[in-house]
């Protein structure tokens, strides 16, 4: 019985990244770390159009020099640049001696895509990481000999941002880059949290740039293809009489239908090497293909977001709910161009004359590795060892497809089982190559050359996509968050949802007193007319916890955040949501209750992404719009529950709390600072000293996160409510 290796759950994924604690022992020679002074050139761009904010560190200067943290093992060497917004400008291997990403050392006084390399874009989801939009980090040493530059960004602070490219949001963003020893893969993580007691929109999207040589061979495994607004859906890789496996001077800006694999990339055939962008894709919905029209711009970009395309308005996030989204980057040589890749191993299919030729090669040394090819021929075992840029071989002398390929290591775990040739199913299986379905022919028989197109998953992926796009509905406007182009969102969701509101309407008066926590300022008309309606409601005892909160929250914003008998009152009914649970624990510690306060922590912290929406008859309307890989997460009150219990003189209880928030997230500066607190009261000097220099190294560059730590420690003491953030 075979124990199958398959890609990285969730969970474990983001504790790879953060391996501070993690008790494997070295596989190799530990990942050298240093940081070096970087001085790039600077070109002024004043004509610059795109509404991009200027970086006043960069204005009438012609060079810059900035903070990079280099890390490096026996296969490859990763710069970091945090004050750039966390962005990887280069990755570079030395077998083949070649740079993963397409990279410029010329820092553009504008555009934040002009350096190249790979980046996060949020809260705007297209090219929305600024050049003035810097990170604290700090560098965490595993005990397996691995190094990671921990990351944080806030977003609060750009209040006035809420147009194109705006920076407002209420979320909380941590980007972990991690190398490990005897590895050829790049782990690089962003994460997403929320410390509102309400459900928020959001889009998390990454772009890597990639080197544009004409004939290297576009690797991407989706069965169609549309275009940001999803208005029609062609069949990979070929329409318009172009084949777009291949590049040449065409040029498309592309997102998958039907993602069929967890990688995306180039091969290059003069290198013999594949650049791989590895995303799972129940994390990233979104696959988009960018080559620019022009074959004078030398880049190509793969895009990886949380929603399938720009324009969908995205997913939500529950209250005080976390998001993650794990990429691995990696260069696969000497094995030609891959038909597959896992975590494990890549694989290469070649049809010979007579035969086959199957190669597999690794990220990391592989030894004691069975590989068996079976097809209805023959069976064809090879034993050895697996190594990056030294494959194994299997050499097929009948020519028999398909061939199921297993890779197994020692005694019984499975690294791969795959059947070759691999390439992905189109979406129209009786299309043909160049299927194209109109928004006007979905509305009838869908047709190909006018000849029918059967419906299939291709078909019904592409249909989904299309009902989410449009139209603009009060529900995806509250989706799509306050950053926007060309289209609604929160402020448009907040009049059309309390037009012609009336108390009959209950899932409209819910969903609009969500906005309208978010948007308004207490006392507007607004505000008064939606708590209005949830009082009704609640006075006609009305079995919804959801109105209950909500009035409860209303009631606390009015205050200033100190609770009030009235407020509790109602969230008391409301308890079992987390965002209730949260703000009855404030309650509790401004009543002096510790007991309390510490069991509705937990609670706020712990409970499971769907029911932290709400679900049945006491369902807000659209939490089928919960992103199916949002996890727990509760960062916000366990950090509070940590401060608490500093408060009450129990530097233990809270060392451990923050310990195992810093193993999963170990970018947190508020975490660090409780930490150096609790190790100080311990009489820890030297771990304090440590927590503490660490905590100062990410509220550098990073204001806001020193003043949402502030709030957080006047929660503890006060049990006064911090509020939701408003443009």
């Amino acid at each position: 019985m075979f124990t199958r290796l398959v890609v990285l759950s969730l969970g474990v994924f983001f504790a790879a990244a953060a391996s501070a604690a993690d008790p494997a022992a070295p596989s190799g020679l530990p990942v050298q770390v240093r940081t070096e002074k970087v001085n790039y050139r600077v070109r002024q761009t004043p004509t610059e159009t795109s509404g991009q904010k200027i970086n006043p560190n960069l204005t009438g200067k012609t060079s810059y020099t900035t903070d990079a943290i280099v890390l490096e093992n026996e296969y490859l060497k990763a710069v970091v640049l945090p004050e750039f917004g966390a962005r990887l400008p280069r990755v570079t291997y030395k077998s083949p001696a070649r740079d993963l990403l397409r990279a410029s050392d010329v820092l553009e006084d504008g555009p934040p895509w002009s350096m190249g390399g790979m980046e996060f874009s949020f809260p705007y989801y297209e090219y929305g990481r600024h050049m003035d939009e810097g990170a604290g980090w700090r560098i965490v040493n595993g005990a397996d000999g691995s190094v990671t530059v921990a990351m944080d960004m806030r977003f609060s602070q750009y209040a006035a941002e809420v147009r194109r490219y705006g920076r407002f949001s209420c979320l909380r963003q941590a980007v972990t880059v991690t190398l490990r020893p005897g590895t050829s893969l790049l782990e690089v993580v962003s994460r997403i949290d929320s410390r509102l007691p309400v459900r928020q929109g959001f889009r998390l999207w990454s772009v890597a740039s990639l080197p544009r040589e004409a004939g290297a061979n576009v690797l991407w495994p989706v069965g169609a293809a549309t275009d940001g607004g999803a208005s029609a859906m062609r069949a990979w890789p070929t329409w318009d009489d172009t084949d777009h496996s291949v590049l040449d001077s065409w040029g498309t800006s592309s997102f998958g239908v039907d993602l069929q694999g967890d990688w995306a990339g180039v091969y290059y055939p003069g290198a013999d090497a594949n650049h791989l962008i590895m995303a799972p894709r129940y994390t990233a919905a979104g696959s988009r293909l960018y080559v620019p029209e022009s074959a004078a711009d030398k880049k190509i970009e793969i895009w990886n977001g949380s929603n399938p395309l720009f324009e969908h308005p995205g997913n939500f996030l529950q209250p005080l709910g976390t998001y993650v989204m794990p990429l691995r980057l990696a260069m696969v040589s000497g094995i030609g161009r891959i038909d597959w890749v896992n975590d494990a191993v890549a694989v290469s299919y070649t049809p010979e004359e007579k035969g086959a030729r199957i190669r597999i090669a690794s990220f990391q040394v592989l030894p004691n590795c069975m590989v068996m090819a079976r097809t209805k021929a023959e069976t064809v075992r090879v034993v050895g060892t697996i190594r990056p840029g030294k494959p194994l071989e299997v050499q097929l002398e009948k020519r028999a497809e398909p061939v199921l390929l297993t890779v197994v290591q020692g005694a019984d775990t499975e690294l791969a089982e795959v059947s070759l040739p691999w390439r992905p199913q189109p979406a129209a299986p009786d299309g043909g190559a160049t299927a194209c379905l109109s928004s006007r022919a979905l509305l009838g028989a869908a047709r190909v050359d006018k000849q029918p197109v059967a419906p299939g998953w291709g078909y019904d992926a592409f249909k989904a996509i299309q009902r989410n796009v449009r139209p603009w509905t009060p529900l995806a406007m509250e989706l799509s968050d306050w950053p926007h182009d060309r289209a609604a969102n929160l402020a448009d969701a907040a009049k059309a949802l309390t037009d012609g509101l009336t108390p009959a309407k209950t899932d409209t008066i819910l969903q609009a007193g969500v906005v309208i926590l978010r948007t308004e300022a207490p006392g507007s008309p607004r505000w008064l007319a939606v708590r209005g309606l949830l009082d009704g409601l609640a006075s006609r005892n009305i079995q919804n916890p959801h109105a209950e909160a909500l009035l409860g929250m209303m009631l606390l914003a009015e205050t200033g955040g100190r609770p009030t008998s009235e407020s509790a009152r109602h969230l008391a009914k409301a308890e079992k949501l987390p965002g209730a649970a949260y703000l009855l624990a404030l309650d509790a510690i401004a009543g002096n209750n510790p007991a309390r306060a510490i069991a509705l922590l937990k609670k706020a912290a712990e409970a499971a992404p769907p029911i932290a929406m709400g679900d049945g008859e006491n369902a807000l309307p659209g939490n089928d719009r919960l992103h199916p890989a949002a996890l727990a997460g509760g960062e916000w009150p366990t950090m509070l529950r940590a401060a608490f219990a500093l408060k009450q003189d129990q530097p233990a209880v809270a060392r451990i709390i923050l310990e195992q928030l810093l193993v999963f997230d170990p970018a947190r500066p508020e975490a660090l600072a409780l930490l150096a607190e609790a190790f100080q009261k311990l009489q820890q000097t030297d771990k304090a000293m440590t927590a503490r220099t660490d905590a100062e190294r990410l509220f550098q560059r990073n204001e806001q996160a020193r003043r949402d730590y502030e709030a957080l420690l006047r929660e503890a003491r006060d049990g006064i409510w911090s509020g939701i953030p408003r443009p």
